[in-house]
């Protein structure tokens, strides 16, 4: 029994991993070996390693199927920008640190960033004109808020320069409030961006309705000035906590030189009467020489104008 123990042991053959089998499942292991050393073949056959590193930057792409890799059309530069993604799709959400604004993106491209406005993080796109847009102020109407503010002066002076690549603006308007009780709301063009106001060769036309049915219309074929709202005694602005203005000027068309530049408006105010009074004014205005505007001004024409307002560019 010795004999024959020993005769087996001489007849066992060992491994690498430490493991001893019998001569004939030899044949299985080498099978075993061959196969993982032309996987691995194939692997690299698509990857070689070399100390100076190429430029070419793509990601690799695995079968796991037939267990080969291959160079994808995504590539990602040493500073972590990646480029050559076609279609995206994910589950979960998406964070975006705060930058500084980025510069303008190629043409027909729009660059989406986040960036900090008065302590808020929000949400932009930078279009190739430029044109920084916030994404939560784009409407359902093609209407982006472009600026709002309020004022406290003189007059409140809106320059449009900035907004050329919209094809129309809309200011509103809201809790406008004249310092003197009793006051028309006028409105100003500029073609220098709001360094000087054309004071002379408007027309315009407006008809104001009071709550008691009665009409109050205010027109001029030559003035200095656009009137807004009634010039008619007793059913002008009031200036009491709860009377002011609310109302929408709309421009269209506003950098073509070929004609007479212009607006619409419509707003709703109550009156200095004795016994105040809902009053509705529409109407429109035009300066009679063919230019562009480039800016606005809102004023009253007594004291100084308390307003809240937002500007709107029309997609």
């Amino acid at each position: 029994m010795t004999g024959q123990a020993d005769q087996r042991t001489k007849n066992m053959v060992h491994y690498p991993s430490g493991v001893a089998t019998n001569p004939q499942d030899l044949s299985t292991y080498i099978d075993t070996l061959r196969a993982d050393v032309d996987t691995l073949a194939a692997v690299t056959t698509h990857v070689t390693a070399d100390s100076a590193f190429g430029t070419d930057n793509r990601l690799l792409r695995s079968d796991s199927t037939l267990r080969k890799a291959q160079a994808s059309a995504v590539t990602v530069d040493d500073s972590g920008n990646a480029s050559g993604i076609v279609n995206q799709t994910m589950t979960g959400y998406l964070d975006v640190a705060e930058i500084a604004a980025p510069s303008s993106p190629a043409a027909d491209t729009a660059r989406v960033y986040a960036a900090d406005s008065s302590g808020t993080t929000k949400l932009y796109y930078k279009r190739s004109d430029g044109t920084a847009v916030e994404v939560a102020a784009v409407s359902a109407l093609g209407m982006v808020l472009l600026t709002s503010g309020s004022v406290s002066a003189a007059t409140l002076d809106i320059p449009l320069g900035a907004y050329t690549a919209y094809r129309g603006i809309v200011v509103e308007l809201y809790q406008c409030i004249p310092a003197t009780d009793g006051s028309i709301l006028q409105c100003l063009f500029s073609t220098d961006n709001g360094s000087s106001f054309i004071g002379s060769g408007y027309n315009y036309i407006g008809f104001s309705t009071a709550d008691d049915g009665n009409g109050y219309g205010q027109f001029s074929g030559s003035a200095a000035i656009i009137n807004l709202t009634s010039a008619t005694a007793g059913h002008k602005v009031g200036n009491g906590a709860n009377e002011g203005y609310n109302g929408t000027i709309k421009i269209l068309g506003w950098q073509a030189t070929a004609i007479w530049p212009r607006i619409t408006h419509q707003g709703y105010y109550i009156s200095n009467a004795a016994t105040p009074e809902g009053i509705m004014t529409t109407g429109g205005g035009s300066n009679e020489t063919a230019q562009d505007m480039t800016a606005l001004r809102f004023q009253f024409d007594s004291g100084n104008i308390v307003a809240n307002y937002a500007l709107y560019g029309l997609a």
